[in-house]
């Protein structure tokens, strides 16, 4: 019996039931699976997963320039932002901003983290430690940059109006980084 076959519908060749599924399998399976690919490939671009003890650094590449004396962008602006992202899933737009993993610091106990802020304006003349996020100096509370013993930064945060002393502190802090 030959493939054609003349039905009652007058067609040449009516496709069996195994052929059909072939068929559908082929226009619906060929399709779902490089979409599939394509969801994977992007998920990785547009989603960045942050360990626990790690956080999410992001850097807008357009906005409005930082002022002269700022560091650090605020939303909106461009440079790296202020606010940092946590652990878990997070979306970030590659055509707007990189994004950087990077380990968090940690302060362990009898230690105080000293960060010394390049942004902002000058303090008045003498005082070493910032009072406000806005100033250049010495900021204690956020770690990123040496440690001390905490019985060092409280002799210094009380005498800390002195020049001398604030060399003293940043003798210790290099020391302090040195020493791991």
């Amino acid at each position: 019996m030959s493939k054609i076959q003349h039905g009652a519908g007058g067609s040449f060749f009516t496709p069996t039931l195994k052929d059909r599924v072939k068929r559908w399998a082929l226009i619906i399976g060929v399709p779902a699976v490089v979409l599939l690919v394509l969801f994977l490939m992007l998920w990785n671009v547009f989603f960045h997963y942050v360990k626990p003890g790690y956080m999410l650094i992001i850097t807008a590449k357009n906005g409005t320039p930082l002022d002269v004396n700022r560091i650090l962008a605020r939303p909106g602006e461009q440079g790296i932002q202020e606010e940092v992202l946590g652990e878990g899933w997070h979306f970030v737009m590659p055509i707007v901003y990189t994004a950087e993993v990077k380990p968090n610091f940690q302060v362990p106990a009898g230690k105080v983290g000293i960060v010394t802020a390049l942004g902002g304006v000058t303090p008045p003349q003498g005082r070493v430690l910032t009072e406000s996020p806005g100033e250049k100096g010495i900021r204690p509370g956020r770690p990123d940059a040496a440690l001390v013993s905490a019985q060092s930064l409280w002799l210094h945060r009380r005498t800390g109006r002195c020049h001398r002393d604030h060399a003293r502190l940043r003798r210790l802090a290099a020391a302090a980084a040195r020493r791991g």
